[in-house]
């Protein structure tokens, strides 16, 4: 957390300290039946899968050594042949092996590399089996550009960073590690350590603000596929 956004919210405790208990909302009680939707014990993963893909996501379970195969599949279903990848993906090499004929674009180059490509390529933090959404960390060297100008986005997450629902997200349950080399969180898992912008990505662009017509790919992607790595 910034030391400026903690300088700010220690003004706003500090101005609410004194507000009397009869002047303060009580805070609601929510049944956890209401609360949780999704046991956080359960198949989280298909969970995550079954509702990603009501959301107009296309879902994929992929083995850690099968990635890179993985993607050439799809750049050759979808005859995509300029490709932008997120610096420092832990899959990087092995897309660039597996895809020797593709051109790559350096997203450093900003538009040219943003509006060039066919398909951009970035992690996840994390995905939600609630939602079926994906939770994309914009912070420096994350390009936010990668997730919205490319007609199409691969999204790449482990298993391990699939969790139960928002609460979990924003601070209600224990957390996993990206990697069993991570050590475990003990509190949430973003929590207080979330970067300063996320996007939580639900299903691809879409609007229906001209004539109430539904048009997919309008704002950004048509199409997102999301790889579940085992």
């Amino acid at each position: 957390m910034s030391e400026s956004r903690n300088k700010v919210l220690a003004r706003i405790r500090e101005a609410v300290a004194n507000v009397p208990s009869e002047r303060r909302a009580p805070r609601p009680e929510v049944p956890p039946s209401v609360l949780r939707q999704v046991e956080p014990s359960g198949d989280l993963v298909r969970a995550f899968c079954e509702q990603a893909k009501a959301m107009g996501l296309a879902p994929s379970v992929v083995a850690d050594s099968d990635v890179g195969r993985h993607v050439a599949d799809l750049l050759r279903a979808e005859k995509a042949s300029k490709i932008t990848l997120e610096p420092d993906l832990p899959w990087e090499n092995m897309i660039r092996k597996a895809c020797p004929d593709a051109i790559l674009l350096d997203p450093a180059r900003g538009d040219e590399a943003f509006y060039g490509a066919d398909i951009g390529i970035t992690g996840a933090l994390y995905a939600v089996a609630e939602t079926g959404s994906v939770v994309v960390d914009n912070a420096k060297r994350r390009y936010r550009s990668l997730t919205l100008i490319p007609p199409l986005h691969i999204v790449l997450v482990r298993a391990s960073r699939v969790i139960a629902d928002l609460v979990d997200l924003f601070g209600g349950s224990d957390g996993r590690p990206a990697d069993a080399a991570s050590p475990a969180p003990t509190a949430a898992p973003c929590a207080p350590d979330l970067p300063s912008n996320l996007t939580l990505i639900t299903g691809p662009s879409k609007t229906a603000d001209i004539e109430g017509v539904l048009v997919t790919g309008i704002h950004g992607p048509c199409k997102v596929f999301v790889v579940v790595v085992t």
